[in-house]
């Protein structure tokens, strides 16, 4: 990236905009602060990448054809363990979509994506295998991953009646487990060149 493209896209923290009160002086200092930091690390490391052939992605919705889930099912069958998250609608902030990721003993891992308000007929053959998908997900045998309040989450869904209450397999709260797992770690700190997790570079 080019030193021109950079000054027009980044905030320059020491030079905060004359007209703004104090607190919005304060969280422009801060969202600058955070861009230039960004810019950084984009700079020094590349990004995360997985290679296309390791997941598949499914969108589900009332256009979906019922033989691509076919495929979908008869993999979640053999599966046992899985991550769950969940998405809001920005602007109501109902839960708007569910993702599925199978955690397969051999790749490619599957990845479904259920648009919740634009769901098939429930009396169709693709609510069916939605129910069906779910009912594979949450057998007694399974291991669930996901990150925060799950439960609390997907109760908003229930009204769509594509799973029910109480969820089964084995559910664990990945954010939880970080905490613990994080502050046991004796990461190095790029930042501030400590052998542990410096304060200064925890936020």
């Amino acid at each position: 990236m080019s030193t021109q493209h950079k000054s027009r896209v980044l905030r320059d923290p020491a030079n905060p905009p004359l007209y703004l009160s104090k607190r919005a002086r304060t969280n422009w200092i801060r969202n600058a602060e955070k861009e230039l930091k960004n810019y950084r690390y984009k700079q020094q490391y590349p990004p995360f990448y997985i290679p296309d052939h390791c997941y598949r992605i499914f969108r589900v919705h009332k256009f979906t054809k019922s033989y691509p889930m076919d495929y979908v099912l008869e993999h979640f069958k053999h599966c046992c363990s899985y991550s769950i998250d969940t998405e809001s609608d920005c602007d109501t902030y109902d839960i708007a979509l569910i993702q599925i990721h199978s955690i397969p003993v051999e790749l490619p891992a599957i990845v479904v994506l259920i648009e919740l308000n634009h769901l098939p007929s429930i009396d169709s053959l693709l609510f069916s295998q939605i129910r069906l998908l779910f009912d594979f997900v949450f057998q007694s045998r399974n291991i669930i991953y996901y990150w925060g309040p799950l439960v609390v989450e997907l109760e908003s869904a229930l009204p769509y009646d594509i799973f029910i209450f109480p969820l089964g397999g084995e559910l664990i709260n990945l954010q939880c487990r970080f905490k613990t797992w994080i502050e046991e770690k004796n990461f190095p700190c790029v930042e501030c060149k400590f052998t542990y997790i410096n304060p200064c570079c925890a936020q």
